[in-house]
């Protein structure tokens, strides 16, 4: 109607649902590369839990670790071209044949990782299946002969070479922190059919 005065808003509804405080910033959400990069360290904050002699929790963190290897590499064997290979990338200005024969390469490297992680997987479920139907870990006595480790890897694995009854074999260790003496002998816990180390304590010297 005429004349009428339109009401005025109060401040609760001029206000957003919510404001940050002073010197707070608002918190958006987490980033792809956020959750990828906390994935990555779950496996070694599960061993710092159960403490890093412990063989249950390397037990537990390797196939965490298979897994999401795994499915990291199937994810990306599926990924839509577009973003394997972004609209504003350099490559996208080159011919067709050669986005296309990049892409496909990728998909390959993918997939022949994701082939490779899942065999690892299944070894592993099978020492698991064997823990449990025996209710006892494997234990091994052997010297260390050398340790090897990449220089992406290092703060992960590292390929322990052991020489047991006479024989020379590669073993896998993950998520050990502390240094290991080369030529020097250890009792290890290990997975027989995944080579890999759960556990080892050097042996006293003679």
């Amino acid at each position: 109607m005429l004349g009428r005065k339109k009401p005025k808003s109060t401040k609760s509804e001029d206000r957003p649902y919510w404001t940050p405080r002073i010197g707070q910033k608002a918190r958006g959400p987490i980033s792809p590369r956020s959750r990828l990069l906390a994935a990555l360290i779950a496996p070694y904050l599960i061993v710092i839990a159960f403490g890093y002699r412990s063989w249950e929790g390397r037990l537990v963190s390797v196939g965490y670790l298979w897994a999401l290897l795994g499915l990291l590499a199937v994810r990306f064997a599926v990924l839509p071209s577009k973003q394997l290979i972004g609209p504003k990338a350099k490559l996208r200005q080159m011919s067709d044949n050669v986005v296309r024969t990049v892409i496909l390469f990728l998909r390959a490297a993918a997939l022949a990782l994701a082939v490779f992680m899942g065999f690892s997987l299944i070894f592993y479920l099978q020492d698991v299946y064997d823990i449990v139907t025996s209710r006892q870990v494997k234990t091994i006595t052997g010297h260390v002969t050398s340790i090897q480790y990449g220089a992406l890897t290092w703060w992960c694995l590292k390929d322990v070479w052991m020489q047991t009854d006479g024989s020379l074999k590669d073993y896998q260790l993950f998520f050990y922190p502390t240094r290991i003496q080369e030529n020097s002998d250890y009792v290890m816990h290990v997975l027989p059919r995944s080579t890999t180390i759960l556990s080892l304590e050097r042996c006293p010297s003679r």
